[in-house]
């Protein structure tokens, strides 16, 4: 069977591609095939359309921090949050961050979850590249 470890870029380019392990397993051996560097959304959902059977681990911030789902009132449960956040356009979702964010405080904009502290990575609630540079240390929690 194919299984495919997926490191997935919220913005992919041929700069910051979603990358892509392509693995084989047999009887109780998975081999690494090589690597997949998939520069767009398209090339993703074709990635996404390969007929199987194929499984994929995906790392990619579906999740956003719980300070900020308890603080907007969203719902707990995965399957609530889930379908609450399928019923909004990325512009509602843009929106709905970017006016959290205008009324907190420095240091309090962007929330990380408790993997992302222990990773040293950026809140998911980081909505592109150029917010980042703009705020460069300043978006420490």
């Amino acid at each position: 069977m194919k299984i495919y470890g997926v490191d997935f870029t919220s913005v992919p380019s041929s700069k910051k591609a979603i990358t892509c392990a392509q693995c084989k397993l047999n009887d109780d051996v998975l081999s690494l095939e090589g690597f997949n560097r998939i520069a767009s959304f398209d090339e993703f959902e074709k990635f996404l359309r390969q007929p199987g059977p194929w499984v994929a681990g995906m790392d990619f911030p579906f999740g956003q921090p719980r300070k900020l789902i308890e603080n907007i009132g969203w719902p707990s449960t995965w399957e609530g949050y889930v379908h609450y956040l399928s019923t909004l356009s990325k512009l509602e979702f843009i929106t709905i961050m970017e006016e959290y964010r205008k009324g907190r405080r420095y240091g309090d904009k962007l929330h990380r979850r408790i993997t992302d502290t222990h990773a040293r990575s950026q809140s998911p609630m980081m909505l592109d590249y150029h917010y980042s540079a703009r705020l460069g240390a300043r978006v420490a929690n």
